[in-house]
C-alpha cells in the first residue's frame, strides 16, 4: 500500500525516539506529521485493522518534544477503540512529561480513564510500559504525601507562610485525586494516603484555618468536572 509505505518513510525520517526539537521549523515539520499520522487512523481500511500501522505509530510515543502532548490529546478525540488499541503506548508517554507539563499529563489522564472506563492494574501492565505507569503512580502518591505534611504543619502549628499554595498545585492536587483511584497498585494501602489526606482536610475544618481550605474547595468546586 502507497499509504502504508508514505507512512513508514515519513516516522523513519522526521519522528526520533527520545528527541526533543527545539527549533521552530523542526517542531512546525513535526506537528504536521503527526497531524497526518492522526488523519491516517481516519482511514476505513486503516481504522477497521489498526495493527497494520501500529508498529509505525510506536516511535511517537518515545518522543520528549511537547508535540506528542498534542498528538494524545487528539488522539483521545477519536474514540474508545483507538484508545483501547493504543492504551499501552499512551500510558508509557505520559512518565516522560510528569517533571516538566504535570497539567498536561492529569488533563490526558483524566480523559483517557473517563473515555476508557476501565482501572489500570499495575500487575497486568504490558512489561514494556510498567516503569511509566509506576512513575506516573509514584507521582500521585508524592503529591498527596506534599499536601498531607502541608496540612499537618498547617494544624499542628498555625503556620501560614507555607499554606500560599498556587492555582496549579491545587489544580495538580485535584488532578491527581481524580486519577489515582483508576491505578491499582496491587497495595492493601494503596489508598491510605488519600484517607489520610482527607483526614487532613477534616482537621483543617476543626481548627478553622480557612485560607488555604477554602482556596482548593473554590478550586475544586469550580473545576469539578475537570481541573484543567
Amino acid at each position: 500500500m502507497t499509504l502504508i509505505k508514505l507512512l513508514e518513510l515519513l516516522v523513519s525520517r522526521y519522528v526520533l525516539p527520545g528527541s526533543n526539537l527545539v527549533e521552530a521549523s523542526s517542531s512546525e515539520v513535526l506537528g504536521s506529521i503527526l497531524d497526518f499520522l492522526l488523519c491516517v487512523l481516519d482511514v476505513p481500511i486503516i481504522s477497521s485493522n489498526l495493527s497494520i500501522v501500529s508498529p509505525f505509530y510506536a516511535p511517537v510515543f518515545e518522543l520528549t518534544n511537547l508535540s506528542v502532548i498534542v498528538f494524545i490529546r487528539k488522539l483521545l478525540a477519536k474514540g474508545p477503540q483507538i484508545i483501547q488499541h493504543f492504551e499501552s503506548q499512551i500510558l508509557s508517554a505520559m512518565g516522560n512529561f510528569l517533571a516538566s507539563s504535570p497539567e498536561d499529563v492529569l488533563f490526558i489522564l483524566l480523559h483517557f480513564f473517563k473515555e476508557s472506563k476501565k482501572q489500570i492494574i499495575l500487575h497486568s501492565t504490558d512489561a514494556n510500559h510498567l516503569d511509566s505507569v509506576e512513575k506516573v503512580c509514584k507521582f500521585f502518591k508524592s503529591k498527596f504525601s506534599f499536601w498531607i505534611e502541608l496540612l499537618d504543619d498547617t494544624v499542628k502549628n498555625g503556620n501560614r507562610s507555607s499554606n500560599k499554595v498556587t492555582e496549579e498545585e491545587a489544580a495538580i492536587l485535584w488532578g491527581s485525586i481524580c486519577c489515582y483511584p483508576n491505578i491499582n497498585d496491587g497495595h492493601q494501602d494503596s489508598l491510605s494516603l488519600l484517607k489520610k489526606l482527607i483526614c487532613n482536610f477534616d482537621r483543617l475544618l476543626e481548627v478553622e484555618e480557612g485560607d488555604l481550605l477554602g482556596e482548593f474547595l473554590f478550586f475544586s468546586n469550580k473545576h469539578h468536572s475537570c481541573p484543567f
